[in-house]
């Protein structure tokens, strides 16, 4: 209790004999130097913020790579089938059916288009270097009757990487990727869109990419390892060819269920790319 009252009353002679003025300009001198600190540390922080910084990219071997979400829409009722392919000839199996989505259609949406799923749930299907799984084939049928071949705009194809497919990302994982790019799903559209044509047969090769996006904070402007962000994406390159005998079908109804086209989705790159941002 002594010493606590000693250091009271040196605290009580020190404002008694400390003139007010110099204490004034002391706090202010502190405040203007916290304040200059402060806004040095912003400005850096908001310089580094808005440098797009450079991307280093480097070839990784993979030899898993996930298969990628489909999405097909058509101005038609149609159902899709599908089998695993494999490099070796091995007999293709038929992919398990609650990774098909059957096609609906949302009659209060704009385009009033019939919209299919192809999903690899919880990764269960994956290329597979070892095992030989390069490929999924696609069988595409139309039932509807209304179809007329003269009034076909083509059937599209869209492809995701299936960790991290807008659809099924969390909230917070597409805002955030949006924040980063805001182009970041428009551009992913125009890599992977493409036209399926009546009675074609269509191969797609994707190759996989991750992109690390630097999420810059008031840590790594000191200088601590930064925290990155992964956009897995694809990018694919895309052939197709009509069946010879694709005149016979012109200008006949559709009876039942009838073949419009063949759709291979697989890889033969076991490396993936990953492109890291640098500031």
């Amino acid at each position: 209790m002594e010493f606590i009252n000693e250091i009271q009353d040196i605290i009580r002679k020190y404002r008694k004999t400390e003139p007010v003025v110099l204490v004034s300009a002391r706090a202010t001198a502190l405040f203007i130097l916290v304040a200059i600190l402060g806004g040095y540390f912003a400005i850096l922080t908001a310089l580094i913020a808005l440098d797009k910084g450079i991307m280093m990219s480097q070839l990784q071997p993979a030899e898993i790579i996930p298969v990628p979400d489909v999405e097909i829409t058509f101005n038609y009722h149609f159902n899709i089938t599908c089998e695993v392919r494999y490099l070796d000839g091995k007999t293709p199996t038929p992919c398990d059916e609650d990774l098909v989505t059957q096609p609906s259609c949302d009659q209060n949406s704009e385009d009033q288009r019939w919209h299919g799923w192809f999903t690899s749930i919880d990764g269960r299907l994956k290329f597979n270097m070892s095992e030989k799984l390069y490929g999924v084939y696609f069988t595409i049928n139309i039932d509807d009757p209304r179809y007329l071949r003269e009034n076909d705009a083509g059937m599209f194809v869209k492809v995701h990487d299936s960790d991290f497919n807008p659809r099924t990302v969390p909230q917070r994982v597409h805002d955030q990727a949006l924040k980063l790019d805001p182009n970041f799903y428009a551009k992913l559209d125009e890599l992977n869109y493409h036209v399926i044509g009546f009675q074609q047969i269509n191969w797609m090769f994707i190759n996989r990419h991750i992109k690390k996006k630097m999420i810059t904070n008031f840590f790594s402007v000191l200088g601590f390892p930064p925290t990155y962000f992964e956009e897995p994406y694809l990018t694919s390159k895309y052939e197709s060819v009509t069946a010879p005998d694709t005149i016979e079908f012109a200008g006949q109804p559709i009876t039942g269920q009838q073949k419009y086209a063949n759709l291979f989705i697989g890889t033969l790159n076991w490396f993936q790319e990953v492109e890291t941002e640098s500031r």
